[in-house]
């Protein structure tokens, strides 16, 4: 599994850049929760979600100026 690609993150809507934050949330704490009950998880899984986590972020902090 590759990690997303910003292009993707950028044509999103505010509105949908917080629900896919939320889920994403969501899922790394799910994750931590399996790890710490020794269930079986595929740690990449980690690194993937924080770094779509990160990707987020950044297009929600630094949004696009229409300037010319």
């Amino acid at each position: 599994m590759s990690f997303s690609k910003f292009e993707q993150i950028q044509e999103l809507t505010e509105g949908e850049l917080k629900e896919e934050l939320l889920a994403l949330k969501k899922q790394l704490f799910d994750l931590r929760v399996q790890q710490s009950t020794r269930q079986k998880i595929n740690p990449h899984l980690f690194t993937h979600i924080k770094h779509r986590i990160s990707q987020i972020r950044f297009r929600m902090h630094n949004k696009p100026t229409d300037k010319v």
